[in-house]
């Protein structure tokens, strides 16, 4: 968006090795998980699952924005365990 404050995303080696191994555990249903959190972030950027989380001291958020943790519940049991 024009005029929005830049804001930069880069892996770390936790996020990688977390990201390996939630793909690995729940294979296909992991990439339906993610196609749904996506579509439902761009209802509502601020659902119920997601918790206002403080920034470093050093980063200031433009007046009225907010940093939300998005809380992801997966049942692993809901799996199908038979392959």
């Amino acid at each position: 968006m024009t005029g929005s404050t830049p804001f930069s995303i880069e892996e770390c080696e936790n996020f990688i090795r977390s990201f390996k191994k939630l793909a690995k555990v729940h294979r296909a249903d992991f990439v339906a998980l993610v196609a749904e959190v996506l579509e439902d972030l761009i209802e509502d950027q601020y659902p119920i699952n997601s918790r206002n989380e403080p920034l470093p001291a050093k980063i200031k958020l433009p007046q009225g924005w907010s940093f939300h943790k998005l809380e992801l519940k997966v049942s692993k049991g809901a799996l199908d365990k038979s392959d």
